[in-house]
């Protein structure tokens, strides 16, 4: 999509930040197209399972 998130990937999350250099950090229509994009993707495999915490 000829853009470039801020992305992280911590153990089993995955972050990705949207902003635009040139308009002042704000989202442009590439960080709305790369959004739809990145939902639609994720909308493909299920949530993840929480695992209970040991007492």
């Amino acid at each position: 999509m000829d853009h470039h998130p801020r992305w992280e990937n911590i153990w089993r999350s995955v972050d990705v930040h949207l902003s635009t250099w040139d308009i002042g950090h704000k989202p442009s229509v590439m960080d709305l197209e790369l959004a739809q994009y990145l939902e639609e993707v994720r909308s493909r495999f299920p949530p993840p399972k929480i695992r209970a915490k040991n007492p």
